[in-house]
């Protein structure tokens, strides 16, 4: 068995019969970086390994892969938000996030984060009774933290732009 090339990744079978997947890969600062992920069988292990290939050529940081998205907007108002805006808009944002879309959307994971959760979390508040106009401030506010993921290499696409809020009256 011949030794595969860098950037190629590995898979190997448990003595529990799942499959994992290993990806080693040097970040932008020359640091070597290595991905685990655990699959059912040899087929998902392959799907994973060419996901993790493709994200690593596509540029995105592979470290952040089990970033929920309520870590990432706390973090992402605390970096990002705070030093740039007024405190009254930052305690809006922080309003927002807190009451809004973390009880909703913030336990899955920023790589994970679909249209179709987005799009629920809008209905759900909706059926609360929260007006058009304040489910499109969740939006902007939710687009907005988006945006500098997909900036930073975190995301390969900003869900919030495949997702329309309700409009206003």
């Amino acid at each position: 068995m011949s030794k595969r090339a860098n950037g190629e990744g590995s898979i190997y079978e448990r003595d529990d019969g799942k499959h994992v997947v290993w990806f080693s890969y040097r970040d932008p600062s020359g640091k070597l970086r290595r991905v685990k992920r655990v699959a059912a069988n040899r087929t998902q292990a392959r799907e994973k390994l060419r996901e993790l290939q493709k994200h690593h050529e596509a540029g995105i940081d592979l470290s952040s892969s089990d970033l929920t998205l309520s870590t990432y907007l706390t973090r992402w108002l605390e970096d990002s938000v705070r030093p740039s805006v007024r405190p009254r808009t930052y305690e809006n944002y922080e309003g927002i996030v807190r009451v809004r879309i973390i009880p909703h959307i913030g336990g899955v994971k920023v790589r994970k984060l679909t249209p179709v959760a987005i799009q629920k979390m809008y209905i759900d508040l909706a059926e609360s009774g929260l007006s058009a106009r304040s489910i499109q401030h969740t939006h902007r506010v939710l687009h907005k933290a988006l945006k500098l993921a997909l900036r930073q290499g975190m995301i390969a696409r900003n869900q919030c732009e495949a997702v329309d809020p309700p409009r206003a009256q």
